[in-house]
């Protein structure tokens, strides 16, 4: 080995150690750091929670006032309002109840139909002509067989007249045939013959005559004139429409109702007719029941009797409020207390526990609703007491003191169960 060779050799072991020392020196500088900022952390923390235990004491000094505060303010409030409580104990809901209404219960439909009256016609020409002469104006009140109107029935006047003439000759030669055949003169023949040209010419002037009647167009009723659609000088043929006439007699309420409705009337059951527009209510009854449902509209017909009024009109509309369901001794509760979740309907009712009294969530079964009232077909025995009002502002489970002076949604403090 070289001098050179050696000292490196020497170097290298002398590096060697130093790094080994350096090394074992680094270790220890870093666990004593690491303790030393476990010891720092561990005096942190210890600060912490004295600080926190501190606080604590704090906060409670602190609530122990607040609360003799706060019993301070309601005695004073408690002896100028008799209906608030004190309570140590939590917030407590101030309601009110009712008990569960057992009553007769009916559930009625409301009908929209209109006035009519039996007699409300359109007068038409019963025969041709031209029309001399409108007797009437819209407005006026005519009396059973008032002239109306005339129509020209000149040719039927010259018919009357020859069939007249022809008529007293033929009458004479079978007054004479027969005075003959009475004496046995003349055949059987010539008597019959006479005799049935004159009962033929009597049957056709008899026949002229009614037609001579139907040029003169009489009321075939007393009633008021509503519209005139003829002109006079205007040809008239059969079935022309003339004039409107409307009696306000026999008039009566004509409505329809769904063919769900069938068999829920009765013939002669009483009923409640208001006329919107003349501010006027009135009972009557069922007069007659359709039997046949109508194919476009799926409804049968109700005809309602009408007292005589002046101030109805035909064609005004009429609401008819009819009864379709009635339950006698039925449990009945104000719709308005009545919730719904996912199970169903339900009510609060009142309830007690080892603490008081309580409110109690209780499902129950609707039936009908009619005029904010409902009718519960299961789920209540009917003694329960149902929470009125507050009725929102509770749970199931919840403390509750039962008061008649509550408005609904409010919330006080209370001691009393």
């Amino acid at each position: 080995m070289t001098k050179r060779q050696a000292a490196s050799t020497i170097l290298n072991h002398h590096t060697d150690t130093h790094r080994k020392k350096y090394s074992s020196i680094m270790k220890k500088y870093i666990t004593a750091f690491l303790l030393g900022g476990a010891l720092l952390t561990a005096c942190d923390a210890g600060d912490q929670l004295t600080k926190k235990k501190k606080k604590l004491e704090e906060l409670k000094a602190s609530a122990k006032e607040l609360r003799t505060e706060i019993k301070e303010l309601e005695n004073e409030i408690a002896t100028q309002d008799s209906s608030f409580v004190k309570s140590d104990e939590g917030t407590i809901t101030l309601v009110s109840v009712i008990p569960v209404t057992k009553k007769e219960f009916e559930h009625k439909t409301e009908i929209r139909g209109s006035v009519r009256s039996r007699r409300n016609v359109v007068i038409s020409a019963e025969t041709g002509g031209r029309i001399t002469g409108i007797n009437v104006k819209e407005g006026d009140v005519v009396k059973k067989g008032a002239s109306l109107a005339t129509l020209d029935a000149q040719t039927i006047r010259t018919s009357i007249d020859e069939v007249q003439k022809q008529m007293e000759l033929a009458k004479a030669l079978y007054e004479r045939q027969a005075n003959l055949w009475k004496d046995s003169i003349g055949s059987e023949i010539q008597y019959l013959q006479a005799k049935n040209n004159y009962e033929s010419l009597q049957k056709r002037l008899k026949s002229l005559n009614t037609q001579l009647s139907y040029a003169y167009v009489k009321a075939p009723f007393g009633g008021s004139v509503e519209e005139v659609f003829a002109k006079e000088g205007e040809m008239a043929a059969p079935g022309t429409p003339l004039m409107r006439i409307v009696s306000l007699e026999e008039m009566y309420i004509y409505a329809e109702a769904s063919e769900a409705m069938v068999g829920k009337f009765q013939r002669g059951q009483q009923v409640e007719v208001t006329f919107p527009s003349i501010s006027y209510s009135t009972d009557s009854k069922i007069k007659a029941i359709g039997q046949v449902i109508d194919e476009g509209n799926r409804t049968f017909s109700l005809e309602i009797a009408l007292p005589d009024m002046e101030a109805v009109k035909p064609n005004m509309t009429a609401v008819i409020n009819l009864r379709d369901y009635a339950a006698n001794n039925a449990l009945v509760l104000p719709t308005q207390i009545i919730q719904r979740d996912a199970k169903g309907h339900f009510v609060f009712i009142t309830d007690k526990d080892n603490e008081g009294m309580i409110a109690r969530k209780k499902h129950v079964v609707m039936g009908r609703t009619y005029e904010g009232e409902s009718e519960i077909t299961g789920g209540l025995e009917g003694s329960e007491r149902v929470i009125s009002n507050g009725y929102r502002e509770v749970t199931d489970g919840v403390s509750i003191r039962i008061t008649d002076k509550v408005a609904d949604n409010k919330m006080v403090s209370t001691n009393g169960k």
